[in-house]
């Protein structure tokens, strides 16, 4: 994880600064009125999540009979999922703040199958000892090609905050508090051929090559994170909230990959061959950040809030494969280093407070 050292010291150390001073602030007397209830607090968030950046290519498409020669990369389209968040908290109220945990999870597989004419060469893998020349596939029936990738990513936080009034009208939350992700991608190429073969004396037959490749990379991270919110009540029942979080990380990533290749002619047994080897690295000390953000719509009746918003967080650092596919002789067959994805949703949630009361302050 290249060039992120300094980023990491423009960040961290203002919000350290920013922390201690919300932490020996006082809250205003005229805090939210949430800040006088005390209670138990529930939350359940459903959302379509589209997850973005993945970059997900598994081969190069190489048409030599076209003028002029032209290739093509084959990408997974990673889909929208359903994905659900559950929180639960207590409201110490008179100012006190209060204390959530919250846990989030993604889990996705996507997949596509084609047959594709010209040489296809699988880039899942890369280069290896014995793959330095790039194996690839070729028949003019068509090469066979298939590949799924799977993407899980899971957040666990404990959150505590404290509302600031601003105005008669607007409400400012600050947060602070501890995160633990956990991301996993794996990505499979699977491809055949097969070659009409005249076998003289022994007649026709068919000779078969395959390839199959997969890369499979894994992170655990944790760290603190950092935040606020800002409500603003546009009714006594209607508000709008906004709010941004900034999580640093210290991440455990691993990654490894595998191939196998082989070519079975039934005639010709010398000419036969077939081949498995892998790859793997680690990186026990990466770095990583996650930045939140939101906006959403809030109708809150009694104990009971009912919101529609959007989201959109961006997973830093944490997710670059320590192991990515490399080619020596053939640099278009190189996958890309990438460094950062995102998760965007469309949300709709619930939150209810259980047996909440009304503090008188002291």
């Amino acid at each position: 994880m290249k060039n992120h050292s300094h980023s990491w010291r423009g960040a961290f150390l203002p919000a350290i600064g920013v922390l201690a001073m919300l932490v020996l602030a006082p809250a205003t007397p005229a805090s939210a009125a949430d800040e006088e209830m005390k209670g138990w607090i529930l939350g359940l968030d459903l959302a379509l999540t589209q997850p973005g950046g993945f970059d997900q290519e598994y081969a190069i498409e190489r048409d030599p009979l076209a003028t002029p020669v032209h290739g093509r990369r084959h990408l997974l389209d990673n889909d929208a999922k359903a994905t659900t968040r559950i929180m639960a908290g207590y409201n110490f109220g008179l100012g006190l703040g209060s204390l959530e945990v919250s846990y989030w999870g993604f889990d996705n597989d996507d997949s596509r199958s084609d047959v594709v004419s010209g040489y296809v060469y699988p880039t899942v893998f890369g280069y290896g000892y014995y793959s330095s020349s790039s194996p690839y596939l070729a028949s003019p029936y068509g090469v066979r090609t298939r590949a799924k990738s799977s993407i899980k990513a899971t957040s666990l936080e404990v959150d505590y905050s404290r509302a600031l009034d601003v105005g008669d009208n607007f409400t400012f939350r600050w947060l602070a508090g501890l995160r633990s992700v956990t991301f996993e991608e794996e990505v499979q190429f699977d491809g055949s051929t097969s070659v009409y073969i005249y076998g003289g004396y022994y007649g026709a037959y068919y000779a078969t090559s395959e390839i199959s490749q997969k890369r499979h990379m894994d992170s655990d991270a944790f760290g603190i994170k950092v935040g606020g919110r800002g409500t603003f009540g546009f009714t006594r029942r209607f508000s709008l909230e906004g709010g941004a979080a900034l999580s640093l990380l210290t991440a455990d990533i691993k990654g490894n990959s595998s191939q196998a290749v082989s070519y079975v002619d039934p005639l010709s047994p010398a000419a036969s061959f077939s081949f498995t080897e892998s790859n793997r690295a680690e990186g026990e000390s990466g770095r990583g950040q996650i930045l939140d953000l939101d906006l959403r719509g809030i109708w809150t009746e009694g104990p009971l809030s009912i919101y529609l918003g959007y989201s959109a967080s961006s997973w830093e650092g944490l997710v670059r494969d320590p192991n990515p596919p490399r080619s020596h002789y053939f640099p278009f067959a190189a996958g890309r280093a990438r460094d950062s994805v995102s998760f965007t949703s469309f949300d709709v949630g619930i939150i209810y407070r259980f047996g909440a009361r009304r503090l008188a302050a002291p």
